[in-house]
């Protein structure tokens, strides 16, 4: 279930006491109030329960090590030092591997050139990327 659509069912909330004087302008019975406010605590429950059961399978994915955030997506543009050409380069993102040598981006340059960099160097900004030219990377 989507997260907006629950946060909105949980507007329900406000509708979960019964407004007797409310119930009545509408031309509903006090029953009929009650069973309405009840029918929104029914369907408030059940929207924190899916949400509950979401969070819960996110930390378990987290705790499985299942659960990666990625510091960008494919598309974004990202910047890298490049020891041949000897400046920072600008690259988009056209894919995100992990394996057992941790996170690998496959990266197109201004050049139409596919590098491969792992994440730990490739920076948001040229401004990063810059900071740390001539770092060594052992």
């Amino acid at each position: 279930m989507d997260i907006q659509k629950i946060l909105d069912d949980l507007g329900l909330i406000e509708q979960v006491i019964p407004d007797y004087p409310a119930g009545r302008r509408k031309g509903l019975t006090d029953d009929e109030t009650e069973k309405a406010a009840g029918g929104a605590v029914a369907k408030a429950i059940n929207a924190l329960e899916e949400l509950y059961n979401k969070l819960a399978g996110y930390e378990d994915a987290e705790e499985e090590g299942r659960l990666v955030e990625l510091p960008c997506k494919v598309g974004d543009t990202v910047y890298f030092n490049s020891y041949y050409s000897k400046g920072t380069l600008r690259g988009e993102v056209k894919a995100i591997t992990i394996d057992k040598h941790g996170t690998i981006l496959t990266l197109l340059t201004k050049a139409k050139q596919i590098t491969r960099k792992p994440i730990e160097q490739v920076y948001a900004s040229e401004e990063e990327a810059e900071k740390t030219k001539g770092e060594s990377l052992c």
